[in-house]
């Protein structure tokens, strides 16, 4: 019994450190941040994207491998293909979310450097 309680202060006190606070708030405040960029990429990017390009639809997007038919005993195959329009929808995701999360870093990275000479 006295090992349950020694589990239960190290996880507490593991728990209330300054660093994982930080990190879940960093961890929760980034995938806010991923999903506000999700949709600036599937409502406003690739929109503009696709009549850029003039294609219907960017996740439709496909190369196929094998197409649709009906063969000699009449059984119906459905395609088989590629779609690399999702793949580069999440490429650009990734980019996008990447260069924001770089400018939000120098940004702050400029202001703690102007803290620390203040202080100093």
């Amino acid at each position: 019994m006295v090992k349950v309680k020694e589990l239960i202060n190290n996880f507490a006190s593991f728990t209330l450190k300054k660093t994982i606070v930080a990190t879940a708030v960093g961890l929760s405040m980034g995938t806010a941040f991923n999903k506000i960029v999700s949709s600036f990429v599937a409502d406003l990017v690739m929109p503009l994207f696709i009549a850029y390009v003039g294609i219907d639809k960017f996740k439709n997007l496909k190369y196929v491998l094998i197409p649709d038919h009906i063969d000699s005993q009449n059984i119906h195959h459905t395609e088989v293909a590629l779609h690399y329009g999702n793949l580069m929808e999440a490429i650009l995701n990734f980019i996008i979310v990447s260069l924001g999360v770089f400018i939000f870093y120098m940004i702050f990275n400029k202001i703690w450097k102007l803290t620390e000479e203040e202080s100093n």
